[in-house]
């Protein structure tokens, strides 16, 4: 996550805020909701939604879930997409041909 900010001359200035490791996971795709509590990503065959804590700046991932089955070769999930209107429907794509809509939810407890 990175933020932008401007220095005392008013020349924008880019500052990561948080990094979280995927290790041996290639991300090719990342989103943001809109509210930027969570964030998607998209890894091998599957994704990654991580929560976004902007007091603590820190990242903390959630679940990751298969969303590409590719028969003809390793899955590959290409892109990621939350929603513009609506921070609960999530689109996914991938190299088995498909636009798959997924709706996820709040962990319990959580605001």
């Amino acid at each position: 996550v990175v933020s932008l900010a401007h220095d005392g001359a008013g020349i924008p200035v880019i500052k990561q805020e948080a990094v979280l490791e995927t290790g041996e996971r290639l991300a090719t795709s990342v989103d943001a909701s809109l509210d930027g509590t969570r964030i998607a990503t998209s890894v091998s065959g599957g994704t990654l939604l991580i929560e976004y804590n902007a007091k603590e700046r820190a990242l903390r991932e959630l679940c990751t879930w298969q969303t590409d089955f590719s028969s003809d070769s390793e899955p590959c999930q290409g892109v990621v997409r939350f929603s513009p209107v609506d921070s609960s429907i999530l689109a996914t794509g991938g190299d088995h041909g498909f636009v798959t809509i997924w709706r996820v939810g709040k962990r319990e407890g959580a605001p």
